[in-house]
């Protein structure tokens, strides 16, 4: 069968096809250089097949950019964005080249109807992206709260800085989740990737 490996079985022992098994599997991706919008959404991918999931943004690029554009998630329930009951907190190192400052608070809100933000003054130069791992839990639980906690680089915008991240984000409403957006509060996505990956 396409996709099988050839398996020894072992001293004196013909061998056999077998079907290789990952706790690590692709669900889905997204291209936005084929898909640039100010939102994409991977949805209808969650179930009891994976406990937890991981999103990898890999050289996602802002159309513009500029000093006010913030990029972040929420969560998905029955395929519509939960755009209330956000909770999150952005953690920053950043460098430049005559300075640097680390552990500041850079996005944070309560309880909120934000984004939760992964980002801040994103550059839209060519050679700047937003790439970063994130794994999501509870998403199928139906009485705890999804949860999304990552890190990720990403080039400040005004001041010329390179940011490195730590991000955690939680909805603050019980059921399970249907799937994960990425959105920009005022720009196109229109480079990278964006793929989800079940985890058992």
């Amino acid at each position: 069968t396409s996709g099988q490996v050839l398996q020894t079985g072992g001293s004196g022992a013909n061998p056999s096809w077998t079907t290789v098994s990952s706790d690590m599997v692709k669900l889905a991706q997204i291209d936005l250089s084929s898909n640039p919008a100010q939102g994409n959404s991977i949805n209808g991918y969650f179930s009891s097949t994976y406990e937890n999931y991981r999103l990898i943004l890999n050289g996602v690029h802002m159309a513009s950019g500029n000093t006010n554009t913030r990029v972040g998630f929420y969560f998905m329930r029955s395929g519509a964005n939960l755009t209330g009951n956000n909770t999150y907190v952005l953690m920053r190192n950043k460098v430049a080249s005559g300075s640097q400052q680390f552990g500041g608070a850079q996005e944070y809100a309560w309880d909120s109807s934000t984004l939760m933000r992964i980002t801040q003054d994103n550059d839209n130069a060519a050679a700047y992206t937003i790439s970063g791992a994130f794994d999501l839990y509870n998403v199928n639980e139906t009485n705890r709260y999804a949860q999304i906690v990552g890190t990720l680089t990403s080039q400040n915008d005004g001041a010329a800085d390179f940011y490195s991240q730590i991000f955690a984000g939680r909805q603050n409403t019980t059921g399970a989740m249907s799937g994960i957006h990425l959105r920009a509060t005022a720009d196109t996505l229109d480079g990278g990737t964006i793929t989800l990956y079940g985890m058992k």
